[in-house]
């Protein structure tokens, strides 16, 4: 049986999260982003990538229109 937890974070978990990956890599999203599209980073980091830029995104809503998605 599989069962999948949802739960939604907050604002503030969305950030420490942000905050991680950018100390992790010493890059901002947009400078990862750029250097994975450019195949300049190995596709091992496919995941990573995926969730990092569902945070930022969503952070982006939020900023955007007071709603965290």
């Amino acid at each position: 049986m599989l069962v999948r937890v949802v739960r939604q974070l907050t604002l503030d978990e969305v950030q420490a999260r942000i905050r991680g990956f950018e100390k992790e890599h010493g890059l901002s999203f947009d400078e990862f982003e750029e250097l994975f599209w450019k195949k300049q980073l190995d596709k091992r980091f496919m995941d990573e990538y995926s969730e990092w830029a569902g945070l930022v995104h969503a952070y982006r809503a939020y900023v955007e229109g007071g709603e965290l998605d």
